[in-house]
């Protein structure tokens, strides 16, 4: 375990609640419990933290699974396959291989169109209408349609477990790789800026050995780096984690990695966690395109909105992991 994640390690673990869940992301819903979590816990197993410290959130969250197999953003919100996604990915990398997984599977399935290969957020519209008190009138085009960056994080978790979902593995790729532009970027739904979108599809172009769009991928964070080693204007350090964990993933581009190292650890703040950045957007449920919806309010509940890690964990999270990432690439 290198200096950095022995360091922040602890400090991300202090900030878990008494149950071992981490919160995080002010909503309509309430503060995201289990989908955070999962991600924060994920993020450290890739920095090389020591799985014992995480074994009490791994517990926490098998104990939250829902009876259909999967998890929603916290125990009271319906499943949704982008927190069940990272919940298994989180529990497959810690070592959990018990009855919890094949139910978790099962659930992800569900979510996966049998044609396009792709995986919507909510497979039904009635447990999410019933949960937002949202008439039925009200159309769920957008939330229960296919996502990118939701099968990316669907098909890696399809992925790790090995041949039994290798047809499922497969079919999420081949809606993936169809949807990387033309400057090798991904698009994104729930996220204001390609970067975290487009990892997420490097993790899972790499995990099935396609090294190609992982270099365009690559190829599109080298072209925007900034001077300083950042990205995005006005410069985000969750852009800059993001951009750093590709790089790394692809290898090479040490002056690139070198200077995103630099910009990163310069942003660090005095109590060892990094600015709140990561901008998760909320479409209104019917919006299928969220790049053409412009009325979009900050730190704001409800829906047409964008909300930051308000507790500076995930985007913390996702730094520290981008940083030892890109200390053990070649």
């Amino acid at each position: 375990m290198s200096s950095l994640v022995s360091e922040v390690a602890p400090l991300l673990a202090s900030r878990r609640n008494s149950d071992g869940l981490w919160r995080e992301f002010r909503t309509l819903a309430g503060e995201g419990i289990d989908w955070p979590s999962s991600f924060i816990g994920l993020q450290l197993l890739r920095a090389g933290c020591s799985r014992d410290l995480l074994v009490p959130t791994a517990t926490a969250l098998i104990d939250r699974q829902h009876d259909d197999g999967g998890w929603g953003y916290h125990a009271d919100v319906p499943t949704d396959a982008d927190t069940t996604a990272c919940v298994l990915l989180f529990l497959v990398a810690i070592g959990c291989r018990s009855a919890v997984i094949s139910r978790a599977a099962a659930c992800l399935v569900r979510h996966q169109h049998p044609e396009s290969g792709g995986v919507c957020t909510y497979a039904k519209h009635r447990p999410i209408l019933r949960y937002m008190r949202l008439g039925a009138h009200i159309p769920l085009d957008g939330w229960c349609r296919a996502h990118l960056e939701v099968t990316a994080i669907a098909g890696a978790a399809f992925a790790s477990l090995g041949k039994e979902h290798a047809a499922e593995a497969k079919a999420a790729w081949r809606y993936v790789s169809e949807r990387q532009r033309s400057d090798g970027s991904w698009p994104a739904y729930w996220w204001a800026s390609r970067h975290f979108s487009t990892l997420q599809a490097v993790e899972l172009a790499a995990a099935m050995g396609d090294m190609n769009a992982v270099w365009r991928a690559a190829d599109w964070v080298q072209s925007g780096q900034r001077r300083d080693g950042s990205w995005c204007r006005p410069k985000s350090v969750f852009a800059t984690a993001a951009s750093l964990s590709i790089l790394a993933i692809a290898g090479g581009h040490r002056t690139c990695r070198q200077r995103a190292s630099q910009s990163l650890s310069a942003r660090r703040e005095v109590d060892g966690f990094w600015p709140s950045h990561a901008e998760m957007r909320i479409p209104p449920p019917w919006v299928t395109k969220p790049d053409d919806y412009h009325p979009w309010r900050v730190h704001s509940l409800g829906t047409g909105v964008i909300a930051n890690d308000h507790n500076r964990l995930f985007t913390s999270a996702l730094c520290v992991a981008a940083l030892a990432r890109s200390e053990r690439a070649l």
